[in-house]
């Protein structure tokens, strides 16, 4: 089940103009790799804009190495 939370922030997604263009974007992009399996670099760059936009790389928290006496 989805959280109200969820809830809203998929509703807002919908009504987003903008998403609405990414997804249609990467639907088109993808019906062209379908037809000829040859894209060109530009449908390729703009596939792959589009798919980090909607799908953002999640951060990686990282704590400091706690190693008082380093030496190279």
């Amino acid at each position: 089940m989805l959280s109200e939370k969820e809830k809203k922030e998929i509703l807002e997604m919908a009504s987003s103009e903008k998403m609405r263009e990414e997804f249609r974007t990467l639907r088109d992009s993808s019906r062209l790799f379908r037809s000829s399996p040859c894209m060109d670099l530009n449908e390729l760059i703009k596939f792959l804009t589009a798919v980090n936009r909607i799908f953002p790389p999640q951060q990686i928290t990282r704590s400091p190495l706690a190693y008082p006496n380093i030496r190279l």
